[in-house]
């Protein structure tokens, strides 16, 4: 979504409607106090009202570490296989535990 291409995140548009194919981030980040980076979602949360949908093609971190931070701003159903939507649930609870202990 920002032309870096390293996040793996692709939104595919047509007319009215939208789905955004992975939703990842860039653990190549090399800054003090900065440990991922996340796709820039300006234009994204631009056009909320067309999508429809994440497709999640598998349970990387770089295809599915950027979806905690978007999925709240821009919500919409997920789509995967099984397998893959079987680690978004693992990789969720993860997370929630990791915030209860903040």
């Amino acid at each position: 979504m920002d032309g870096a291409g390293s996040k793996n995140m692709i939104l595919v548009e047509y007319q009215n409607d939208a789905i955004v194919m992975d939703c990842g981030n860039d653990l190549g980040v090399d800054l003090p106090g900065i440990n991922y980076a996340i796709a820039d979602t300006t234009y994204l949360e631009s056009i909320k009202y067309k999508l429809k949908a994440y497709v999640i093609t598998h349970g990387h971190l770089d295809h599915i570490g950027g979806l905690p931070h978007i999925l709240p701003k821009i919500p919409a159903p997920i789509y995967g296989s099984k397998f893959t939507i079987a680690g978004l649930k693992r990789f969720s609870r993860i997370l929630a535990r990791i915030y209860r202990k903040l």
